[in-house]
């Protein structure tokens, strides 16, 4: 059985999910909305400033070439026509922005209703000063933690003995 991803099949267009995200934010309180776009890279930025930090989130939209596009679904020894690869990728994007979405105002609405606060709701995607994100610092120091089963401290000057996990 094919497990249903949420907001398949929204017509909910990503210009309209976008104005949705800069509203929610709005009601929120955030005093900054930014979005950027690179076709080159297919990636899309959000970002804002709420609660004293500035916070990104960054999207990289699916290739038009993927085979989940141009390959028919029923089998992968049928193409789909240039139209319907097109409308496949299209769905996938809106999908994606309808995620992103939900995602935003989820977060949001814990720290509005005290189960969490900004910095730990927002913690990965909090812009450092620079201009790297907390999760951009992270990932490769939680990857070599899980690959040594040793914990590095992540304050300090560098010379703090290692952890082991």
């Amino acid at each position: 059985m094919k497990k249903t991803l949420f907001a398949e099949g929204t017509t909910v267009s990503p210009e309209k999910s976008r104005a949705e995200i800069e509203t929610v934010l709005n009601r929120y309180g955030a005093t900054g909305f930014a979005y950027a776009r690179n076709d080159v890279t297919s990636q899309c930025r959000i970002e804002f400033a709420a609660n004293n930090r500035r916070v990104r989130f960054d999207m990289v939209l699916p290739s038009k070439d993927e085979e989940r596009f141009t390959n028919d679904p029923r089998s992968i020894w049928i193409r789909r026509t240039d139209q319907a690869a097109l409308k496949a990728w299209e769905a996938e994007v809106r999908r994606l922005w309808r995620a992103l979405l939900l995602a935003i105002k989820a977060k949001l609405e814990v720290v509005e209703s005290g189960l969490a606060v900004f910095e730990e709701e927002f913690m990965a995607n909090i812009v450092m000063p620079d201009n790297t994100t907390v999760s951009q610092h992270a990932r490769p120091w939680i990857e070599q933690a899980y690959q040594s089963g040793r914990v590095r401290a992540l304050l300090g000057d560098g010379t703090d003995p290692e952890v082991t996990a």
